[in-house]
């Protein structure tokens, strides 16, 4: 068990270390537009994205095109394809490109649909993934044991397709607040019900027994998928522990009207600090959450890949 633990606290550390590099090269490359959106009844849609290096050394890409979607948790998941993907039929010119520091290169892409395509919004992405690798090592002197961790970074940027008229309609299922490792989160279910994305921002205000109104704040940007729904969170601190109501407001551009929706809640008590941090175990989930973790950007375009190994040696 103590090896163990060890093992658990230098793995944290290694993948501290990895997503502060990979957070560096996040910041010095930047992808325009953010997103794009295409006519699929078109002849060959086509469209071009700007990849600029603002660092001052050289980067290199591949040029992927990769399906997206998200978990129900949260987790951004890619894919080669996957319902309503476009991924199979977008071709991207170049393939690889090298970037001098201070440099831009333009990306074009062309959707080529192969066979009928079903009315409503279908969507993909351009992975620019680097070549890049960031490794970091670490060990116990006492024990021998050692990890070594192999870090890659890639940029998504979505490339949205709609056939006919795409319908935007949502409904917020359900609300809860619960404390995760001590503190206290709010979080939403929605639901995308229409034939289209929910490209949500969302804002949360919590009343007292009085109706006056104890905090506002945001629940930040996020996705819904045609088909989809996902718990949205966000932690809320200083909120006495008590009876409330919390009224829940995402706006996003296709919608009419906002989603809303107000419950009475009881807001949990955080525990003391000494008893709220993250067990050796719950640490070590911090390598899993650099293999796969989820941005709110709506919902951010920058997704990092992890790899690691343990290796033993000496007595």
């Amino acid at each position: 068990m103590e090896s163990l633990s060890k093992n658990l606290r230098i793995a944290a550390g290694i993948v501290a270390v990895l997503l502060a590099w990979s957070g560096t090269l996040r910041a010095s490359v930047a992808i325009k537009p953010s997103f794009v959106e295409v006519d699929l009844q078109g002849n060959r849609p086509t469209g071009v994205f700007y990849v600029t290096n603002l660092s001052e050394k050289e980067e290199r890409f591949r040029v992927n095109a990769v399906h997206f979607n998200y978990t129900e948790d949260g987790g951004l998941q890619m894919s080669a394809t996957g319902e309503n993907s476009i991924a199979p039929w977008i071709r991207f010119n170049p393939r690889e490109l090298t970037l001098a520091p201070k440099s831009q290169r333009a990306v074009r892409f062309a959707i080529v649909p192969r066979g009928p395509v079903d009315l409503g919004e279908h969507w993909a992405g351009m992975e620019l993934e680097s070549l890049d690798i960031g490794e970091a090592t670490s060990g116990d002197p006492n024990t021998g044991h050692a990890i070594k961790v192999r870090s890659s970074v890639s940029l998504l940027a979505p490339i949205f397709a709609t056939a006919g008229k795409a319908t935007y309609q949502g409904e917020i299922t359900d609300v809860r607040v619960r404390l995760e490792r001590g503190e206290p989160i709010l979080s939403t279910m929605v639901a995308a019900t229409g034939t289209g994305r929910l490209g949500l921002v969302g804002t949360y205000e919590i009343l007292d027994g009085q109706g006056k109104t104890v905090q506002t704040g945001s629940m930040g940007a996020s996705y819904v998928f045609r088909g989809s729904r996902r718990w949205i969170r966000q932690r809320v601190d200083g909120v006495p522990e008590g009876q409330y109501t919390v009224r829940i407001t995402y706006k996003a551009e296709h919608l009419e009207k906002p989603l809303t929706v107000e419950r009475p809640l009881a807001w949990p008590q955080k525990p003391p600090a000494e008893t709220a941090g993250a067990s050796p175990t719950e640490a070590g989930l911090l390598i899993e959450a650099g293999k796969d973790q989820s941005q709110n950007s709506t919902d951010g375009n920058e997704q990092n890949k992890t790899h690691g190994s343990v290796a033993e040696s000496g007595t």
